[in-house]
C-alpha cells in the first residue's frame, strides 16, 4: 500500500509540473500578444492623430 502511495505521489508530483511548465509558458505567449496588441494600438492610434491632427 505505501509503495503505491508514493508511485501516485511521484506521478502527481510530475503531472504538477508540467502543468506549471505549460502555465508558465502560456503566460509568456499571452504577455507577448498584450504587448503587441498595445504597440499595434498605438501605432494605428498616432496614424489616426496624424491623419486628422
Amino acid at each position: 500500500m505505501r509503495t503505491e502511495i508514493a508511485s501516485l505521489d511521484t506521478r502527481l508530483s510530475t503531472q504538477i509540473a508540467a502543468v506549471r511548465t505549460e502555465v508558465a509558458n502560456l503566460e509568456t505567449r499571452l504577455v507577448r500578444w498584450m504587448v503587441g496588441t498595445v504597440i499595434a494600438t498605438a501605432g494605428v492610434t498616432v496614424g489616426i492623430l496624424r491623419l486628422f491632427g
